[in-house]
């Protein structure tokens, strides 16, 4: 399911596809700044979405082998709901 599916969806059951895309960009514009500010966000029966900082690593460049600094990143981790599957 994108977005254009989710959208479909809200159509059904609020009527109108402008309050639709409204609706579905308000939940992931509010997803995506609580996760901004590192706050963990839960769905119940879907999962669950938690902000984690990946630490700055030492990689080399496969074709030289040269090493390579990759910096701490920014990451989600989402761990699904048993009721999911």
């Amino acid at each position: 399911m994108n977005k254009a599916d989710l959208v479909r969806s809200l159509i059904l059951v609020l009527g109108q596809r402008r309050e639709a895309e409204k609706a579905a960009d308000k939940v992931i514009s509010a997803i995506r700044e609580a996760l901004r500010r590192g706050d963990k966000v839960v769905l119940s029966g879907i999962g669950s979405f938690h902000p984690r900082i990946r630490k700055a690593q030492r990689r080399h460049n496969p074709k030289t082998m040269e090493p390579v600094h990759v910096p701490p990143k920014r990451t989600v981790k989402f761990i699904p709901s048993k009721e999911l599957f």
